[in-house]
């Protein structure tokens, strides 16, 4: 009986960390958007307006990714092109993101 309590609470522990390790994730994700969104509000208000082709976004989407950090007391906001072979995997993790 005191077997099956050990492992059960060592099955627990496991999940809340896993648990615990998506939520930072999430976190992470969560910032590095807040700080995109603020950038591209920044931009787009510089022109009052900006127009951008559904079919434009559409074929972007999957094709770059997108990585915000902190520098100083500036944010880097650095956009690349996936190579092929990593278009349609699922977000890079961390502070990075697929768009």
């Amino acid at each position: 009986m005191f077997g099956k309590i050990k492992i059960l609470r060592a099955i627990l522990k496991r999940k809340n960390a896993q648990i615990r390790a998506e939520r930072e994730k999430y976190a992470a994700e969560r910032a590095a958007n807040a700080i995109i969104a603020a950038y591209l509000a920044l931009l787009v208000s510089k022109r009052g307006a900006v127009r951008v082709p559904k079919s434009e976004i559409s074929d972007a989407l999957g094709k770059f990714y997108v990585s915000a950090s902190a520098s100083g007391g500036d944010y880097v906001i650095e956009v690349g092109e996936l190579p092929m072979s990593a278009r349609g995997r699922e977000a890079l993790g961390g502070k990075t993101g697929k768009i």
